[in-house]
């Protein structure tokens, strides 16, 4: 019997050190990370806010977003703690749904980011960012998946993501960028499938080279990979709720996706969207 109240204390204090070392670690990367993510606020020619999004700070002056969070405005406003920046867009990659925002003036340490290659399934993850224009609130989760698309991956993590929270950031234990957390999937008992853009598409459209460009439609890539996920996991009959502009806070009402899909072979783990032919893995 004594044993056994051995066994279990000891079982009760490893729990118990695992829950605080995961609130520290929660803390120190939310307190290392958190200033360099900032509000993005699309204004329409009113002067009039129609969303918001978030933004992580990755130069000086210089913010990576969603491109649908700036998509439509007619001016953007970048918010760090209580001061108003205004910004514009100098580069984008709409075919991966990035934009890269000027905010002059902006005093914001520019994050770290970590690759690709060092983002494991199962790891630790924090998002960071501004759901429905709050304050930055911080969310945990582990990287649940790395999905293979064209030329690039995306991250998926159980990490809570959502509305307003498009553009923030999905950091590691270290406090580093591995991604951009950009959609998730949601319906019923269908919770914990956010996605993230790898930090190795940031690094290209911060680089001197960055161009504008729309290798394929504004919408193209975002839809493609969200039909293209929904049919890879749950085969028929499915329906989704997609928040209008990804995880943008819109203040419209909101959209859906909803068909008919058939289960698709994936020989090689090889699927094809059949309109723009384009292979992803």
């Amino acid at each position: 019997m004594k044993t056994k109240t051995s066994i279990l204390t000891a079982v009760f204090a490893l729990f118990a050190s695992f829950s605080a070392f995961a609130a520290s670690t929660a803390e120190q990367v939310f307190n290392k990370a958190s200033p360099s993510v900032v509000v993005i606020i699309a204004v329409d020619h009113t002067n009039k806010p129609i969303g918001s999004g978030s933004g992580v700070v990755i130069g000086k002056n210089q913010i990576v977003t969603n491109w649908h969070v700036v998509s439509g405005a007619d001016s953007i406003i970048v918010r760090r703690k209580d001061t108003n920046y205004p910004a514009e867009v100098i580069a984008d990659r709409r075919d991966r749904d990035l934009a890269l925002v000027s905010a002059k003036g902006l005093e914001a340490p520019a994050i770290n980011t970590a690759t690709t290659n060092s983002v494991s399934v199962g790891q630790n993850v924090f998002a960071i960012g501004a759901p429905s224009g709050l304050d930055l609130t911080i969310t945990n989760g582990i990287v649940s998946a790395l999905r293979n698309v064209e030329d690039g991956k995306l991250i998926q993590t159980s990490a809570a993501i959502s509305p307003g929270s498009s553009g923030g950031g999905l950091f590691n234990e270290d406090g580093r960028l591995i991604g951009i957390t950009t959609l998730k999937l949601s319906g019923d008992a269908r919770e914990g499938l956010g996605f993230a853009i790898s930090a190795d598409w940031v690094n290209q459209i911060a680089s001197p080279d960055a161009k504008s460009g729309n290798s394929f439609s504004d919408w193209g890539w975002l839809v493609a990979v969200f039909v293209i996920l929904v049919i890879i996991a749950f085969g028929k009959r499915i329906y989704y709720k997609l928040c209008d502009g990804g995880l943008l806070n819109r203040n419209s009402s909101e959209s859906s996706l909803s068909g008919n899909y058939e289960s698709v072979g994936r020989k090689s783990s090889e699927v094809r969207n059949i309109k723009k032919n384009q292979r992803c893995r």
